[in-house]
């Protein structure tokens, strides 16, 4: 995972997940999309680099309803969980496919906000730890590694 919604395979991303959330009559409603390359062979040039697929990264072609079951089977599971109060399994498993962790960052929250990615806190949020030592919590907004001259090398 490359918070917030990135999903990689071997550093391609295979899959973006979005959520849009709001209040409506005092109840809070939430509508979450997902985006998976399941039999892609290629991509655009710009993508070339940086995508991948189920098809591309396993050497096997999946039926697109077979991942489809799949997948909605995985969210019913989280999605009871969390409605529980169950959110340590989630958390955990975020944690440990976190990608970002010790990593350079930019977080782009309406302010400019760079530092290390630290992990994931237990409501989801991204926590970095800025220059001074400081620790801040990211809740939403978009987040690029920072490249250094070694990894433009």
């Amino acid at each position: 995972m490359k918070w917030p919604n990135d999903v990689h395979i071997s550093g391609r991303k295979v899959a973006g997940i979005l959520v849009e959330s709001r209040i409506i009559e005092g109840v809070r409603i939430a509508v979450a999309g997902v985006g998976l390359n399941v039999v892609n062979r290629e991509f655009p040039p710009e993508l070339k680099d940086t995508a991948t697929s189920l098809l591309l990264a396993t050497g096997i072609e999946h039926d697109n309803a077979e991942v489809l079951s799949l997948l909605l089977g995985e969210i019913e599971r989280f999605y009871s969980d969390l409605c529980l109060g169950r959110n340590d399994e989630l958390v955990s498993e975020l944690r440990r496919l976190d990608v970002l962790r010790g990593l350079q960052i930019t977080a782009d929250t309406g302010e400019q906000i760079t530092g290390t990615a630290a992990g994931i806190d237990l409501d989801g949020g991204l926590i970095m730890e800025l220059p001074d030592g400081r620790r801040q919590t990211i809740k939403s907004g978009e987040v690029e590694t920072v490249r250094t001259k070694d990894s433009q090398e």
